[in-house]
This record gives structure tokens, C-alpha cells and sequence, in this order.
């Protein structure tokens, strides 16, 4: 329990010794590791490289003890060509010879992935779909550079569905609601940012390894999604968030409203004790004693009937819908402690949307 409570206290304290863990700038790169596997045998010491669009766009880690890899997959910014530009695709080799297993390039993030290598070892083939993109060889140029879409204006100015984006935009500084583009360069990890910035505070310009630890430390401590669950799935601690709301019901008195909380760390959470309030409104949704949210699990409460993933506990709340259809905020509690986790907004106008980490119109 105390883990989830005070994660992102704990986060934005402990970020700076686990930095070599993990990145969360576009500019700069996707960490793997893992163990590698050669015809049976589990190799250690292995130098492995990671492909994207046939050119080599790894970086070893420094100073890394870990037993099997641990590499940084560049993106264009680092090295001209590679993650971010073309393909997300990422091939890995040992020598020549290819691991059956293929990479997502996901800026900033950090991956596991164990790889195996047997026989002649060929470059494997993606998958349909895989990384999405279409199954091919080699990478077609207009793939998109990341497998989550990001939620997008809808054709109707009124937005019905509001979600979290994880692909950590830009979060405005206090008392802002937008990113200024000294801000917009330092969330994406520029080293001319960065090096300014230092300057301002009489410190030498930092290495690149310097610029990485800063960057992650600016998202942490600004509360960014991504970034704080790409480190909790790293350190196995449950991260709960509210994930998305359908706040324009589209059955009659609008009962089929709902809100959807979603585990993205990497422990199990115990939700007992746990609600979802609407701020303004008496409605409180209560989760089941003994109800477990795992990792990556997500469930809904609606204003009606349960639908599709219910949450256990609370449901038939309300005559009619709840959530207001212009602009609302949705929060979740610790109720025998009352103690606020999250308080999340959202707004219909798809002209008006409250900044990250707040919910953004989806549909």
C-alpha cells in the first residue's frame, strides 16, 4: 500500500539513482536488457547490437554490471536514421546472426526482453500488426514510431470519451497550461537546452549521460504517466491512475456512463478501502473488498448496469448520468486513510483541453 501511495514522492526522491534504468525523452533512447540465449546456452558478456532500418543504432551502456545486455537503441536525434524515423522496428544480432525476437521503439522507455539465437539465425519477419506497422522484412518508411495511438481530435467538436495519453506529452510548469519552447525542448531532452540551462546555473554543460538523468528527473517530478510507470514496472510496484471516462452517455438517461481505473505499474494492488468520486456530485463508486488490480489490468465503473470489465463493487449508482457533459474531475481515494491518489479533469471542447497528465478527447 505505501508503495502506490507515496509513488511519486518516492519517484521523483530515488530517480536519480535509477536513471541508468530507464529514459522518457524522445530524444533520446529506448533501453533494453536482458538475458541472451545462444543454440541452448545462456551467453554472458555478449555484445549485442540493435538494427533499425539495416543500420546499426546501439549504444552499450556504461558502466553497466548486469550479466546479460543492457544497450540503448538510439533515436534520430542521437544517430541520423535510426528509432523515430522511418521504422520502430528494432532487429537485434549477436555477430551476424539475428535473435528471434523484434523490438518496439518506444523513446525514453525501458524494455525487457530476453533473445534467443539458434541455427543460421535470419532476420525474423514481424508479425501483421507488430509494432504498427504491416508485416515486412524490412520497414516501410511511413510507420508510425509508436505501437500506442495517441488520442486525436474527433470529427463531432464535442468529445464523448476523454483517455490518459501515456506517450508522455510535454506537462506545462506550475501555473501554466502550456509548454513554452524552452520547456518543449528540455521534456524532449534537447543537449542545447539542457547545456543553456546549466549555464543559467553556473554548472559545466552536461554530458549526454547527464542530459538523460535531467530529463527523467523533469518528467518524474512534473508527474508524467509514462515515466513514472515505465519505473514502476521496473521496481514492481503497483502505479494506479484513472485511465479514461465516457462522461456523454449515449443510451437513454445516459447509465451507461463510466470511468475506467487501470494498474500501469508492475505489482498488484489490493483496491479494498479504494473509490472514484465526481467532484461536485454525491456519487462514489467503492471498489470490492478484496478485489486485486493487476499489473496492466483495467477495469470500469458505470453510472447503470456494469458493461464490458466491471469493476467488483459499487454499480446502479445513479437514475441517470452523473459525470458532467462539458467539463468535470474525477478522483480516486484511499477512503480509510482520506487520502487523495489521483484527481484527474477532462472537458468536452475539443478546443479547450486541459493540460497533461489530465484526460484528453478522444472520441
Amino acid at each position: 500500500m505505501r508503495a502506490v501511495l507515496f509513488a511519486a514522492a518516492i519517484l521523483a526522491a530515488a530517480v536519480v539513482g535509477i536513471v541508468s534504468l530507464t529514459g522518457t525523452a524522445e530524444a533520446i533512447p529506448n533501453r533494453f536488457y536482458g538475458f541472451v540465449t545462444i543454440d541452448g546456452n545462456r551467453a554472458a558478456g555478449t555484445v549485442v547490437t540493435a538494427e533499425i532500418n539495416d543500420k546499426d543504432c546501439s549504444s552499450p551502456v556504461q558502466g553497466s554490471t548486469f550479466e546479460g545486455y543492457n544497450i540503448d537503441v538510439n533515436s534520430d536525434d542521437i544517430t541520423s536514421g535510426c528509432g523515430g524515423v522511418g521504422s520502430p522496428i528494432i532487429f537485434f544480432k549477436v555477430g551476424s546472426r539475428y535473435a528471434s525476437q523484434i523490438g518496439c521503439f518506444m523513446p525514453g522507455t525501458f524494455t525487457e526482453l530476453n533473445l534467443t539465437i539458434s541455427g543460421a539465425a535470419q532476420k525474423p519477419t514481424p508479425a501483421p500488426g507488430q509494432c504498427g506497422v504491416s508485416a515486412s522484412p524490412s520497414p516501410t518508411p511511413s510507420a508510425s514510431p509508436s505501437p500506442t495511438p495517441t488520442p486525436s481530435p474527433s470529427s463531432d467538436p464535442s468529445f464523448s470519451v476523454s483517455v490518459l495519453d501515456t506517450n508522455s506529452p510535454c506537462i506545462p510548469a506550475a501555473g501554466s497550461t502550456i509548454c513554452d519552447a524552452t520547456r518543449q525542448m528540455l521534456w524532449t531532452g534537447s543537449q542545447a537546452a539542457w547545456t543553456a540551462r546549466y549555464e543559467m546555473m553556473g554548472r559545466a554543460a552536461p554530458t549526454p549521460d547527464q542530459v538523460f538523468d535531467a530529463t527523467i528527473v523533469l518528467r518524474v517530478e512534473s508527474g508524467d504517466p509514462g515515466a513514472i510507470a515505465a519505473i514502476a514496472q521496473q521496481l514492481g510496484w503497483p502505479h494506479v491512475r484513472i485511465n479514461a471516462a465516457r462522461y456523454r452517455g449515449v443510451t437513454a438517461n445516459e447509465l451507461d456512463e463510466w470511468v475506467e481505473v487501470k494498474n500501469f505499474g508492475g505489482g498488484e494492488q489490493d483496491m479494498t478501502n479504494w473509490s472514484v468520486r465526481v467532484e461536485g456530485t454525491m456519487i462514489r463508486w467503492t471498489f470490492g473488498d478484496g478485489f486485486v488490480l493487476q499489473p496492466g489490468q483495467a477495469c470500469k465503473f458505470y453510472t447503470g448496469t456494469p458493461g464490458a470489465d466491471p469493476c467488483p463493487g459499487s454499480s446502479n449508482v445513479a437514475t441517470s448520468g452523473v459525470l458532467p457533459n462539458s467539463s468535470g474531475t474525477i478522483t480516486l481515494w484511499v477512503d480509510f486513510l482520506d487520502l487523495l491518489a489521483i484527481r484527474t479533469s477532462y472537458n468536452t471542447d475539443s478546443n479547450n483541453q486541459p493540460p497533461p497528465p489530465n484526460l484528453q478527447g478522444f472520441s
